[in-house]
């Protein structure tokens, strides 16, 4: 049986200097070749849209990556439409320095209850740093 080769994306923009360490990350992580290019396809596209905006990696705050896939899903995007699809990227980039922590205040219901369980987990569990969870804290 074949295997899929997949496709990858040549990273533009400000994330392009991050994109190789990234696809060795996914790697490392156990991501398949075929979900890491789609990760990296989702990283060429916020990096475009980075460069559009004048912005780098270091502004990859709550709000703007709140903006980015605002605009995602007003054009239509199926997939990759909500800040967890992210959630790898951002957290090797806060590894690496490149982008500040983000801690955001949830603006839904659905948000208020992840944010009590997280703290539920985080009490219990010990820490999730390094593995590129949001943690939204009220």
């Amino acid at each position: 049986m074949a295997k899929t080769k997949p496709c990858w994306p040549k990273v533009t923009g400000p994330l392009a200097q991050y994109a190789d360490g990234f696809r060795a990350e996914l790697a490392r992580l156990g991501y398949t070749p075929l979900t890491a290019a789609g990760q990296l396809r989702l990283v060429a596209h916020l990096s475009r849209w980075l460069a559009a905006e004048g912005l780098d990696a270091s502004a990859l705050t709550a709000p703007v990556v709140e903006r980015y896939f605002a605009g995602r899903r007003t054009a239509g995007y199926a997939n990759e439409r909500t800040v967890a699809a992210l959630g790898p990227l951002l957290g090797y980039l806060r590894e690496l320095g490149a982008t500040p922590v983000a801690v955001a205040s949830p603006a839904t219901a659905a948000g208020q209850l992840l944010a009590r369980h997280a703290s539920a987990r985080s009490c219990c569990s010990g820490s999730n740093s390094g593995t590129g969870a949001l943690t939204w804290t009220s």
